[in-house]
């Protein structure tokens, strides 16, 4: 088990959105990091990496070709907050609890999956004493996953 060490989770993220970039751009889908201010969390940076490459992954896996993924850190005086917003199919409020649930899969959806990769981001979430939140994604369509860290001090 090893200890949590200062992360720039805004560096992992752009990583990560380096690595999906070419799947994300042979179905002309948008992919962007807004520009930030350096963002440290404390926290397990192999773990991190799976939560964003799940988060991007799913984002990318439901926006049709042709759309947007718009990927955020920023540091608030709540903490430190990553967030994913898509134009995709989005997730109807009544069901947003659910899909943090092994195995739960959005009935219809368009995409091929194991209903695994949102409760992978809530146990990592978990384990990093974050919190995370589903809502509306860009322009009120599609998904906005956030993910809020505790914030460390400088």
């Amino acid at each position: 088990d090893t200890p949590p060490e200062r992360v720039e989770l805004r560096v992992l993220t752009a990583a990560v959105l380096a690595e999906s970039a070419p799947g994300a751009g042979a179905r002309r889908i948008d992919l962007s990091l807004e520009e930030s201010a350096p963002a440290g969390i404390s926290g397990h940076p192999a773990l991190l990496q799976v939560l964003v490459r799940n988060l991007v992954d799913n984002a990318i896996r439901y926006t049709p070709d042709g759309g947007q993924v718009q990927v955020r850190v920023t540091r608030g005086a709540g903490g430190v907050q990553l967030a994913v917003l898509d134009t995709g199919d989005g997730i109807r409020e009544a069901e947003r609890g659910r899909v943090l649930e092994r195995f739960y899969r959005v009935a219809g959806a368009r995409a091929d999956g194991s209903g695994l990769g949102l409760s992978i981001v809530a146990r990592v979430a978990a384990v990093h004493g974050a919190t995370v939140t589903l809502g509306p994604g860009l322009g009120g369509r599609g998904t906005s996953v956030s993910v809020v860290f505790p914030a460390v001090v400088a």
